[in-house]
């Protein structure tokens, strides 16, 4: 009993001193550049940020059951145990971090292959290596297409 309050008192603690490194953050950056900041909010079309933002979020959803369909199909979880979509949203968005944060184009891939292998006790490491490189190449396929077909409608509209 006292272990799960202790438990609770530190993911408590932890959260407050999040939001404390956020806060001070925020504001040291408005004292720092308050007014260029103030000065951009004039300019800025709002919308197309709003646009952008709902743009960026379903492409993630989209990508995240796409990785779903290949675990799916690999075999890297049955459909009837249904990984949670949950977890693969947790372990999607730790390997965006990592892309993004970590030198190198493929660490974050690794990492969500490694958490999707150590949740998952029946799954094979190449099935789960497989579902993150055919999620990417099916990602990279689309935006290919997509591509050639702004091309083509380019070509087309000059």
């Amino acid at each position: 009993m006292k272990d799960s309050r202790f438990k609770l008192f530190q993911k408590l603690v932890l959260v407050i001193l999040k939001i404390s490194i956020t806060a001070f953050c925020v504001t040291h950056i408005f004292q720092q550049f308050g007014h260029e900041i103030r000065l951009l909010d004039r300019k800025i079309e709002w919308s197309y940020i709003f646009m952008a933002i709902f743009a960026f979020w379903v492409s993630q959803v989209i990508a995240i059951w796409r990785w779903n369909v290949c675990c799916t199909c690999l075999g890297v979880y049955q459909c009837k145990e249904r990984f949670f979509t949950k977890n693969l949203f947790k372990y999607y968005f730790i390997g965006l971090f990592s892309n993004n944060f970590i030198p190198g184009s493929f660490g974050g891939d690794l990492i969500r292959a490694y958490l999707l292998k150590k949740n998952i006790s029946n799954a094979k490491w190449m099935n789960c290596v497989g579902s993150v490189f055919v999620e990417r190449a099916s990602g990279l396929f689309a935006m290919t297409v997509l591509a050639l077909a702004a091309c083509f409608e380019i070509k087309n509209f000059t």
